[in-house]
């Protein structure tokens, strides 16, 4: 029960920071929230990652079949 409280008085005290926010300080609220929906749409990238993996296995003297 107490998580929940706490859960539901976390969720209230950032809503209504972000709606003061909004109000006071409107560029800085736009900023914000363009930040927070680019972090939800970052995807790795991949090829990097491949391109590492390959660093790792040519300094390894492992060879990968593809």
């Amino acid at each position: 029960m107490n998580r929940i409280v706490r859960q539901i008085c976390d969720w209230w005290k950032k809503r209504t920071f972000d709606r003061r926010l909004a109000r006071g300080l409107p560029d800085v609220a736009a900023r914000k929230k363009q930040i927070q929906l680019r972090r939800r749409q970052h995807k790795p990238t991949k090829p990097i990652i491949a391109e590492n993996y390959q660093d790792i296995h040519e300094a390894l003297g492992v060879r990968r079949s593809k």
